[in-house]
């Protein structure tokens, strides 16, 4: 059993002079964590409410690196609307996504996650205007294998990327193409509760990239934001307790 009651998805903040996303989360508002994003490109004319519904869906999911520190009993909502369908979609991604965590940890794999949901009306965007085609870049062979199918093809191609600039400029310059940078700063307080009484391991960080590309092709004003991954990926490392348990790269 958790020693924290309640986990709290508390704020999100984003702020269009500095290019910055701030989310905040916290633990019976005992403890507090802030998690930031930092957008290193020209912005493009981009929908209000569909940026909105994007940095909603980001700060939902990157909260699965705190969430798993202590694993509350509940989850409380201070900011941001849920509906049924997403609430369950976040209850199954934190729960299988956290799978070899689980594992880790020995812990119960079907442990349960429970997202409240709340009833609001969606607002309605703007009809879409958008073009092109953001591909994420991180640096393996799947990603580069799309960008030149999809150039050999004709498509118009951005390339976008998190984190680790210095290591990734010499290939984003061999590809050539326009390249949006984006920056992430996890809390690193977490680190100190790892060293004392918090689980520690693999979340799904591809959940986490995509709800960043989201992000991304809003204020890019992008059609489509794709992804690569092997074919290997979906085939269970393991089973674990009655659960599939799949080998995530590391990430808080």
């Amino acid at each position: 059993m958790s020693k924290y009651q309640n986990f709290i998805f508390k704020d999100y903040d984003f702020n269009i002079q500095t290019k910055t996303l701030r989310l905040y989360y916290g633990y019976d508002g005992l403890i507090e964590f802030c998690e930031s994003y930092k957008f290193d490109f020209d912005f493009s004319t981009y929908d209000d409410v569909e940026l909105d519904k994007a940095l909603q869906s980001l700060f939902f999911m990157a909260g699965v690196s705190y969430y798993k520190a202590y694993l509350a009993t509940n989850i409380v909502i201070d900011k941001g609307n849920i509906n049924k369908a997403s609430a369950e979609f976040l209850s199954k991604t934190y729960q299988r996504g956290l799978g070899e965590f689980f594992y880790i940890n020995n812990l119960d794999p079907n442990h349960v996650i429970n997202f409240p949901f709340n009833d609001f009306e969606t607002p309605i965007s703007e009809p879409s205007t958008k073009s092109g085609m953001l591909v994420g870049v991180g640096g393996g062979k799947d990603s580069l294998v799309s960008i030149e199918v999809l150039r050999k093809n004709g498509h118009n191609i951005t390339t976008w990327s998190l984190g680790h600039r210095s290591q990734l400029e010499p290939l984003v310059d061999k590809i050539g193409l326009n390249h949006l940078w984006v920056d992430r700063q996890w809390d690193r307080t977490l680190l100190e509760h790892n060293s004392g009484d918090a689980f520690n391991g693999h979340v799904p960080i591809s959940a986490i990239l995509s709800c960043v590309g989201t992000v991304v092709s809003v204020l890019s004003s992008k059609q489509q934001a794709i992804v690569s991954n092997e074919n290997s990926a979906n085939e269970a490392d393991l089973i674990f307790k009655g659960l599939e348990i799949f080998q995530l790269q590391q990430g808080h």
